[in-house]
């Protein structure tokens, strides 16, 4: 039995103070089912890879979301995430051992590796 949780970001000044919480689209929906790992861009996005729902999920510095990235086919299994100084987002996928490039609004680009 898996109990169910919530999931959110949470981001902290300097002084490690709580300034939000990001858990929920625009419209109420919650955003992240099982988020694995995390990277800011130079936007000041926040990219998230969620290994459940199949899906980078990419909030602004408000805390909106802006897209949610499903890959190019079906079983896109994203984990490791980062960006470059480009602001492009690179994905691993964890079953097919791919690296995507994405540009900053999540628009694919090309496979790094395979």
């Amino acid at each position: 039995m898996v109990k169910k949780r919530k999931t959110k970001v949470t981001r902290y000044n300097k002084t490690g103070t709580e300034i939000q919480n990001i858990q929920r689209d625009n419209n109420g929906q919650v955003l992240y089912s099982t988020p694995h790992y995390i990277t800011d861009n130079m936007n000041g996005d926040v990219s998230v890879s969620d290994y459940y729902s199949n899906a980078v999920v990419v909030v602004n510095k408000s805390g909106q979301h802006r897209f949610s990235y499903t890959g190019q086919e079906t079983g896109f299994t994203p984990y490791g995430i980062c960006t470059d100084v480009l602001g492009h987002i690179l994905v691993c996928d964890l079953l097919s051992d791919t690296v995507y490039l994405l540009d900053q609004d999540g628009q694919f680009l090309s496979i790094l590796l395979t």
